[in-house]
């Protein structure tokens, strides 16, 4: 493209973006409106609310205050606990608001980046509507996570070239999402992998004639810093509560994190089977439209090998979440948020 093409291209995207910017943050609020500054929209909001403002208090998650959740929620809530209630009840869910919104224009550029630009738009708008139909027009967890998996998506499906330093911000955008749900890291798991393979596609891919044990060992190097970065946050936090100086402190971390969700009562299968059935309600129009997708036109401006790659990454993506969905009974509508 010739620098008088490439002005000419960045001057129409501007409007475009501002455009769609506008369109977004306006569903946003309005999918929200209705709620803003209502202190009892879901029990783990007000659960989380409660756990913020003992946090700004003194009291230490998981000892003095107890759920098992990263410590990630708590650290979320935390900001909005240190105001005044009515005050941190704004807070929080303009946050989510910021969020959800933030979220919703990387399901637009994702569509941008996979052909499905006429659509990137109305992608966004659906993402807005149904995780207000899902419960998520507060600030439930998920709202926060979203936005760190699909950045994390984003830099990794739009990266230019071998831009090994976006797969690893991806990477810890991935750890971070884990410290607020654990279930994180199955998709994590499918986002380092495919790093992991593209990696290898571009060193076979290179002129030299011979791969190696060298080149291998440095693909295989380059993924261990990827693992790495995925479960520094979660290293850290698991540093932090060993070096509290008591035993208690870390059993307590320990069987909240990674003990306590095996230790949970099963529900009645009736009650599961229903709530599959409400989750697949909710789910299923998008399913339908995710299928219908894979069968648009492409852009015309954009390349096809790079549009075709873009899907077949995004597809997994997906299914890699139905996945971490399907394995984690009760199945609420609470989980379709992710």
């Amino acid at each position: 493209m010739s620098t008088g093409a490439a002005k000419l291209s960045a001057t129409t995207r501007a409007p475009a973006f501002a455009y769609r910017l506008a369109i977004l943050i306006a569903v946003a609020i309005a999918t929200r409106l209705i709620t803003f500054g209502n202190p009892i929209l879901y029990t783990d909001e007000e659960f989380y609310v409660a756990a913020g403002r003992a946090m700004i208090e003194g009291a230490l998650p998981f000892v003095d205050i107890w759920d098992r959740t990263p410590i990630g929620v708590f650290l979320l809530y935390a900001v909005p606990g240190a105001l005044p209630f009515a005050a941190g009840i704004w807070l929080y869910q303009a946050m989510a608001l910021a969020c959800a919104a933030a979220t919703a224009v990387i399901v637009a550029r994702l569509a941008d980046v996979a052909g499905w630009t006429r659509g990137g738009t109305l992608a966004g708008i659906a993402y807005l509507v149904w995780i207000t139909i899902a419960g998520g027009q507060g600030g439930q967890t998920p709202v926060f996570y979203t936005l760190a998996m699909a950045l994390a998506v984003w830099l990794i499906v739009d990266r230019r070239g071998a831009m090994f330093w976006r797969g690893a911000v991806a990477m810890l955008l991935v750890g971070l999402a884990i410290q607020i749900k654990y279930t994180m890291a199955l998709e994590g798991m499918y986002l380092g992998l495919w790093l992991m393979l593209d990696d290898w596609r571009r060193t076979r891919e290179t002129p030299v004639p011979k791969i190696g044990v060298r080149k291998i060992g440095a693909v295989l190097g380059r993924g261990a810093v990827l693992a790495g970065l995925a479960v520094l946050p979660t290293i850290i936090t698991v540093a932090i509560y060993a070096h509290l100086g008591t035993l208690a402190a870390f059993t307590f971390f320990t069987f909240a994190n990674f003990a306590s969700i095996f230790a949970r009562k099963a529900d009645p299968i009736a009650v599961d089977l229903a709530n599959l059935a409400k989750a697949a309600a909710i789910l299923l129009p998008l399913l339908a439209m995710a299928a219908a997708g894979l069968v648009t036109a492409q852009s015309p401006t954009a390349p096809a090998e790079r549009i075709a790659g873009s899907r077949v990454f995004l597809t997994g993506w997906l299914l890699a979440a139905l996945l971490a969905f399907a394995l984690l009974p009760p199945w609420t509508d609470h989980y379709t948020l992710r």
